[in-house]
C-alpha cells in the first residue's frame, strides 16, 4: 500500500531575472530548474528532493551547488562578471506518496463524491492547473453531472450550479 511521506526541498530566489522556466535533469537523477517571478521580479532556483529529510533549516552548502548548477545549466541567466544576487532560502515540505500521486474520484452514496489528488510531492506547482482540471472532469463524471462546475479561486474547493460542494487544500484546491 503507498504512503504518504514528506521530502523536504530546498531552492533558493535570487534577485537576477530569467527571461525563461529552465528545467534538466542530470545524469545522477538530481534536478535543475528556474522559475521567473512576475510580479516581484527575480527568479527561483532549485532544488532538492530529501526523502524523509525533516530539517527545516536550509543550507548554505546547498544553495551554493543550485546556484553553481544553474549557471552550467543556462549561463545566459548571468552576464559577463555578474553574480548571483541572492535573497533567501526555502525550504518546503512536500507531500509525496510512494508508488506515485493519487487522483481518483470516490463516490460516497447520496450524490456525494470526493476526489482524491495529492501527493505530487516536488511537481506540485508545476502540475498544479492539469491534476485541478482533471479533478473538475473527476468530479463532474462522478456527480452525474457535466456542466457548472468551477474551480473557486480562493482555493476553498469545487463548487457546481448546484451548491455541491467538495473541500480541498493546497495548490491544487482539491483533495
Amino acid at each position: 500500500m503507498p504512503v504518504l511521506t514528506r521530502d523536504a526541498g530546498q531552492t533558493c530566489v535570487v534577485a537576477n531575472d530569467c527571461a525563461a522556466t529552465v528545467t534538466r535533469q542530470h545524469a545522477d537523477g538530481t534536478w535543475t530548474f528556474c522559475v521567473p517571478r512576475g510580479f516581484d521580479g527575480g527568479t527561483v532556483v532549485g532544488g532538492t528532493k530529501e526523502p524523509d529529510n525533516w530539517d527545516p533549516e536550509p543550507s548554505a552548502a546547498v544553495r551554493e551547488t543550485l546556484l553553481r548548477r544553474f549557471a552550467e545549466t543556462y549561463p545566459a541567466v548571468l552576464g559577463p562578471g555578474e553574480a548571483f544576487r541572492w535573497v533567501r532560502d526555502i525550504v518546503g515540505r512536500r507531500p509525496t506518496r510512494r508508488g506515485g500521486p493519487r487522483m481518483a474520484a470516490e463516490g460516497l452514496g447520496g450524490g456525494r463524491v470526493v476526489v482524491h489528488a495529492y501527493g505530487l510531492g516536488g511537481r506540485g506547482y508545476e502540475l498544479s492547473w492539469g491534476v485541478a482540471g482533471e479533478a473538475v472532469r473527476l468530479a463532474a463524471e462522478h456527480s452525474g453531472g457535466g456542466a457548472g462546475w468551477r474551480l473557486r479561486h480562493h482555493g476553498d474547493g469545487l463548487e457546481n450550479r448546484d451548491g455541491l460542494y467538495g473541500s480541498g487544500k493546497g495548490d491544487i484546491g482539491l483533495t
